[in-house]
């Protein structure tokens, strides 16, 4: 296939689109065609962004939200935390995680700021937003409080809470505050 250029460095080159394209009628090349569906955000996962990936209630926490999302449709991206100015263009939503450690989002909010867009969530898996949090507040299209002690009833809370605008696939969440 490479030979052909179908393929370079092991990705479908323009060609092989083309050449697949012309083999096959239109219905045969999206997802149901082999059983699966195609994701509501198939243009931007949604990034998972936190600071406290050591915890485990935050592992537990992440995993399970991830799980849930995708069986609803969303793709996501594993857990991250940005700590370098590093531009993500096909991230249009994310979710930040925090719990116990909110000043590391204050130590790392100029590299938060360039990848968070409109339509972002901040997550809080406590009872109170942190004070040292308010001045970034803005940057956040909802801030979803969640208290549960049990990570996995918190993960399952989040993961009704973020509805998909059937329209646009766009997550947005069902409450605010």
């Amino acid at each position: 296939m490479e030979q052909r250029g179908f393929v370079k460095d092991e990705v479908l080159s323009g060609y092989g689109e083309r050449f697949i394209a012309a083999c096959h009628l239109p219905d045969q090349l999206i997802p149901g065609a082999i059983g699966m569906k195609e994701w509501k955000n198939a243009n931007s996962p949604l990034l998972l962004l936190c600071y406290e990936i050591g915890d485990t209630y935050i592992t537990a926490f992440s995993d399970r939200l991830s799980q849930n999302l995708r069986t609803q449709g969303y793709a996501t991206t594993g857990l991250a935390a940005i700590t370098r100015e590093k531009a993500i263009p096909f991230i249009r939503y994310s979710l930040l995680i925090f719990k116990n450690k909110p000043e590391s989002i204050v130590e790392h909010i100029r590299f938060i700021e360039k990848t968070l867009k409109k339509g972002s969530i901040a997550l809080q898996l406590s009872k109170n937003f942190p004070a040292v949090l308010e001045p970034v507040r803005h940057l956040f299209a909802h801030v979803l409080p969640v208290d549960d002690p049990d990570p996995r009833h918190a993960a399952d809370i989040v993961a009704q809470l973020i509805a998909a605008d059937e329209t646009t696939g766009e997550p947005v969440a069902g409450q605010t505050t």
